[in-house]
């Protein structure tokens, strides 16, 4: 049975090999990543490392989303998850209600362990959960992702 970083790593290569974008910063570095991130797409047009700008990235994101290219979003840490909200709060979740265009965003957020937790802006997700069209899922096992 496959552990839930293979799941992603094969779920975010199909997504690639499918004509998706993979958008975040410091992707080809393991330790952010926590190696979900399938080492064969890396050459791939679809795959961007964005600049450390939590603040403007999400805007390139809902970009891509708006283009068609179903965009897998990956924040860093959960706890800056805050810094990237303005574009994805007020845009992407707010387009298809308010002008019947989806801006379909997949956001991963990395979860650290070992005691380190959502501390670099001292915010949990539950801000996003509760603002309309955004669903947040926290998958812990290959069956639930």
């Amino acid at each position: 049975m496959a552990n839930l970083a293979e799941t992603i790593r094969k779920i975010t290569s199909n997504h690639i090999k499918n004509d998706g974008a993979l958008l975040g910063q410091n992707l080809q570095d393991s330790g952010y990543c926590a190696g979900t991130i399938p080492t064969d797409i890396f050459d791939n047009k679809n795959v961007i490392n964005l600049p450390t700008s939590d603040s403007s990235n999400p805007g390139i994101v809902c970009g891509f989303a708006l283009s068609g290219k179903r965009p897998i979003y990956l924040v860093r840490y959960q706890g800056f998850i805050l810094y990237n909200a303005c574009s994805l709060v007020n845009y992407a979740a707010k387009s298809k209600a308010m002008w019947d265009f989806p801006c379909p965003v997949f956001i991963r957020a990395v979860g650290m362990e070992d005691g380190i937790g959502p501390v670099a802006s001292h915010m949990h997700h539950g801000l996003i959960a509760r603002m309309p069209g955004i669903k947040v899922v926290a998958p812990m096992s290959p069956n639930e992702y």
